[in-house]
């Protein structure tokens, strides 16, 4: 059992979008990755939930990035479980670059779900297969509920296509960074982001439309995330310079 799990990877170019900031959705999809490769080595990965029926979905990520890599380079993921909390499974994750400086610093919880009725289990029914990593540290606490604004400054629309949607059947947790980063380039916001907070209430597949409401609030952009019915199916704040 590794209490940390290191991954490398050399940085590609198509993680970076035109003004030359790393695209949100990279961010998100190198953390993803080493979740899921430390998940599957404790024995609790996709295979062996597929067995019992089970899946785990990510319920909320906040990060905080300190510098952005470049093309090309080599850089650490480094990623733990930090305990339970009521239904939440919690994991933390740090990148740094071959000069050991850090890049980010990032929290997540997970739910796992039976997956016949998608109802949430207690992550205690797998406690006894993570480490303790009680001395490690936890970067980022969470608020309960993230900000939903009553008025939004405008709007964006992302039709899904079936190759957004990854190997649980619904639209892949980094597509919907990627769609509030289209949504702010769209009406001529492009900055360079200090981190985010998101959140994940429903899902969605092709071919649905995901609107996208953002806000801005000072040097943060509130966004929520809404299918045709109106239903939330994501909340989360951008952080920009």
């Amino acid at each position: 059992m590794q209490n940390i799990w290191y991954e490398e990877h050399v940085i590609r170019h198509s993680q970076f979008d035109r003004e030359g900031n790393f695209k949100l959705h990279a961010w998100s999809d190198l953390l993803q990755e080493a979740a899921a490769n430390h998940a599957a080595e404790l024995g609790v990965g996709m295979l062996d939930l597929n067995a019992k029926n089970q899946l785990w979905v990510l319920a909320q990520l906040k990060v905080q990035f300190f510098q952005a890599p470049c093309p090309g380079e080599s850089v650490r993921v480094a990623t733990y479980p930090s305990g339970t909390r009521r239904l939440f499974a919690l994991r933390e994750y740090e990148i740094k670059n071959a000069s050991d400086e850090r890049l980010l610093a990032g929290s997540s919880r997970w739910i796992l779900l039976d997956k016949a009725t998608l109802r949430p289990l207690s992550a205690l029914t797998i406690a006894d297969q993570l480490p303790d990593n009680s001395g490690l540290p936890v970067y980022f606490d969470f608020a309960e509920k993230l900000p939903v604004p009553e008025n939004y400054d405008f709007f964006y629309d992302v039709a899904i296509r079936h190759s957004m949607e990854d190997v649980n059947g619904h639209l892949n947790n980094a597509e919907y960074l990627a769609a509030a980063q289209d949504a702010l380039c769209a009406n001529g916001i492009v900055k360079k982001f200090q981190g985010f907070e998101i959140a994940y209430h429903h899902s969605l597949r092709a071919p649905e439309i995901l609107t996208i409401g953002v806000r801005q609030c000072g040097n943060d952009a509130i966004f929520t995330g809404f299918n045709a019915a109106r239903e939330r199916c994501v909340s989360g704040k951008l952080i920009y310079q």
